[in-house]
């Protein structure tokens, strides 16, 4: 949501300066994807992007990577995703 609201901040030329309204937007127009594989799909990616164990959750931390990546490509191929 903080992300959201800053690239508001930026689009409305007040760069430096996050204000409530901005929050605001971003929260009113966020949109939950509700289907849990979708987000299990987006969680992996992110898990897989990430360079640095120390901030994974624990259950990823010592996660083989190779069971993960297979997932992930699983999750892909269900959602129309290459």
């Amino acid at each position: 949501m903080l992300i959201r609201a800053k690239e508001r901040a930026v689009l409305a030329r007040h760069d430096d300066d996050v204000q409530l309204a901005d929050l605001q937007e971003a929260v009113n127009s966020f949109i939950d994807p509700l289907d849990p594989e979708l987000l299990a799909l987006q969680e992996l990616a992110a898990v897989l992007a990430c360079s640095d164990r120390r901030y994974l959750p624990e259950q990823y931390q010592k996660a083989d990577r190779a069971a993960l990546t297979s997932t992930f490509a699983s999750l892909q191929l269900r959602f129309g995703r290459r």
